[in-house]
């Protein structure tokens, strides 16, 4: 619900008011994320705005998940806690033919290397076994993994790399 990711769920319209910007849109959230946002800590709060998703509260589109929920057929969505309380990871298709959107966990391939972790993550040791599990299992498995905040790799498969991390190993389009 950070203001980079939730912002453009909302707008004002032609009466000065807040609507929806995809009325017809279900959006799925996890309900420990959903809750720290409405009461971040100080640290985070300026990346929580209000005026991005308050709009949802009262929305019949807001579905609260818990956990890893398959909320479309092949798609899958789960919690990470090392950035935020429960930020929410996307997992779309099958092991072998998958991406991984792991949201602000790997926000560029320059973060691929374990240590490299944002200033901005709560919980700095918690990303760190986020990224060596997920990013150890996306090597193995094939999985495209995207970068949404990269401005020159937008997704890649993984390999392994001889310092026992993982790497870019063939860039993919989307």
């Amino acid at each position: 619900m950070h203001f980079d990711h939730a912002a453009g769920t909302t707008f004002t319209d032609a009466d000065g008011e807040l609507a929806l910007r995809y009325p017809n849109a279900v959006h799925h959230v996890q309900s420990a994320h959903w809750d720290w946002a409405w009461s971040p800590t100080l640290k985070d709060a300026g990346s929580f705005r209000r005026e991005d998703f308050g709009k949802l509260a009262s929305s019949p589109k807001l579905c609260l998940v818990d956990g890893e929920v398959e909320i479309a057929p092949s798609i899958k969505v789960f919690p990470l806690d090392g950035h935020t309380r429960a930020m929410q990871a996307v997992r779309i298709g099958s092991p072998g033919a998958d991406l991984l959107f792991t949201a602000d966990l790997v926000p560029t391939a320059a973060h691929l290397r374990w240590p490299y972790i944002m200033g901005f993550d709560n919980e700095p040791l918690t990303t760190l076994a986020e990224k060596q599990h997920w990013l150890s299992q996306a090597a193995l498995g094939g999985t495209v993994l995207v970068f949404e905040h990269d401005p020159v790799i937008a997704a890649a498969r993984l390999v392994e790399n001889d310092r026992g991390g993982v790497q870019v190993g063939e860039q993919v389009s989307l």
